[in-house]
């Protein structure tokens, strides 16, 4: 299965996802080195993202869909920065006083 692309080392601990068996294609989708909560939130959306595609009943759709849905530039930079925002969030609901007291001293 992997001879047409090979898991690279940097994309370890990773999900395996392929629409058939014996397919000679696949889905490599590279978990995440976040807190447990986080990587927790991260494959309910990969399972949402799942069920969404099932419903494609043509093999070779649902596997470009979840590609696209799931390893896709703006798929990552999507996840990526919604990331982000919730960890400025949670930083800020934590110490408001230090974001403000940063922003006025700038």
């Amino acid at each position: 299965m992997f001879e047409a692309r090979p898991i690279r080392r940097s994309e370890l601990p990773c999900l395996v996802l392929f629409t058939e068996p014996d397919s000679k294609s696949a889905v490599i989708l590279r978990i995440p080195d976040w807190e447990e909560s986080d990587v927790w939130k991260f494959l309910e959306g990969v399972c949402d993202t799942i069920d969404k595609c099932s419903k494609l009943e043509d093999p070779a759709e649902r596997l470009l869909a979840l590609e696209g849905s799931l390893t896709s530039y703006t798929a990552r930079i999507r996840r990526d920065l919604g990331h982000l925002g919730d960890k400025l969030e949670s930083y800020v609901r934590a110490k408001p006083v230090k974001v403000i007291v940063t922003g006025l001293s700038i």
